[in-house]
């Protein structure tokens, strides 16, 4: 159970942080 939460806790984070880099990404090319 706790390493079922450990794997939703770490693709929430993914999906979070992926959107995050992306931009990062985008403001870096300017």
């Amino acid at each position: 159970m706790f390493s079922d939460d450990l794997f939703y806790l770490k693709d929430f984070l993914f999906k979070s942080i992926e959107p995050l880099i992306n931009n990062i990404d985008l403001f870096s090319r300017r």
